[in-house]
């Protein structure tokens, strides 16, 4: 929000003088999470942790939480990348990626592994809700798509397909829920008999999540506030794909087609544009101005 905020001050000129009031805040809550939301371990190992209790009396998704289990959170690490925070230190994505790994499931991306029991007082209602159900040690599909949006950002795209295949009802042979809405969860708990059943739909905001991530991520379709960045995943694992959509009064199309050839090449309306190599997501993007856009329909061809 600091950053949205100064971009927003610079571009529009107005209020400026509070520019270096937000610079400040920035810093400031840089340095409050580099000092307490990472932690390490005795070899050197470290953790985003999701949170921590009274005076830092306990940090919970650490190597020693409240219960003094070895715990790992995924939405911490999630928006870890999401808000830029990566770009501080981007050794940190191995051990996010570790993370992702021991929360990783049948169902997907699980939202804390272990899950919290009854006896963990310190963590609030979570530990009222059974093992491998809604939030407490199960697929919640909300957290999970971040975790999915969090992928495509740091390049991993065959991994973000990959649980984006594991998320999608249509891919499992039975649910309990409506066959084509994002479920709410997706429950797993072999004590109790529990293997992918949903809690709800029609409930939930997964399905919204999820559209971000084809059009945010897969197409690489994010607007700023002067013009318009393309950048689509590093990885598609389908031979063609397209999208159509209005952005900046402008029609915009993208379409997509895997030729085999290696390397990724643009056209604009039939021209070639040389593609801007993308640090974070390891791969190709164009660039579109404001300017540009205002001269009428834009369709965009990608060929790799």
């Amino acid at each position: 929000m600091k950053l949205e905020m100064i971009a927003i001050l610079q571009k529009t000129g107005k209020h400026a003088e509070k520019i270096p009031l937000f610079e400040k805040k920035k810093e400031s809550i840089k340095k409050g999470l580099e000092r307490h939301a990472i932690v390490k371990n005795e070899k050197g190992e470290r953790k985003i942790v999701h949170g921590w209790g009274d005076r830092l009396s306990h940090k919970v998704c650490s190597f020693e939480d409240c219960d003094k289990e070895n715990r790992d959170g995924l939405t911490s690490n999630a928006f870890w990348v999401l808000s830029g925070a990566l770009q501080w230190d981007s050794t940190l994505k191995e051990e996010i990626l570790k993370a992702y790994d021991r929360l990783d499931s049948k169902y997907g991306l699980k939202t804390f592994e272990p899950y919290f029991p009854k006896t963990n007082t310190k963590v609030g209602r979570i530990m009222r809700l059974p093992k491998g159900t809604a939030e407490n040690g199960a697929t919640y599909i909300h957290a999970t798509l971040f975790g999915i949006l969090s992928l495509f950002e740091m390049g991993e795209s065959k991994r973000a397909w990959e649980q984006i295949e594991k998320i999608l009802p249509f891919t499992h042979e039975s649910i309990s829920t409506t066959p084509f809405i994002m479920s709410n969860s997706y429950l797993y708990n072999e004590e109790r008999g529990f293997d992918g059943e949903s809690m709800s739909d029609w409930f939930t905001g997964s399905g919204c999540v999820l559209i971000k991530a084809i059009v945010w991520e897969v197409f690489g379709v994010r607007p700023d506030l002067s013009g318009l960045k393309i950048c689509p995943a590093n990885y598609f694992p389908m031979k063609t794909a397209s999208i159509r959509l209005r952005v900046r009064n402008t029609n915009l199309t993208i379409e997509y087609e895997k030729e085999g050839n290696g390397e990724r090449q643009f056209t604009v309306n039939g021209e070639k544009r040389e593609g801007i190599f993308d640090e974070e997501k390891k791969t190709l993007g164009i660039y579109f101005t404001d300017e540009e856009l205002s001269h009428g329909d834009v369709f965009v061809k990608i060929r790799e």
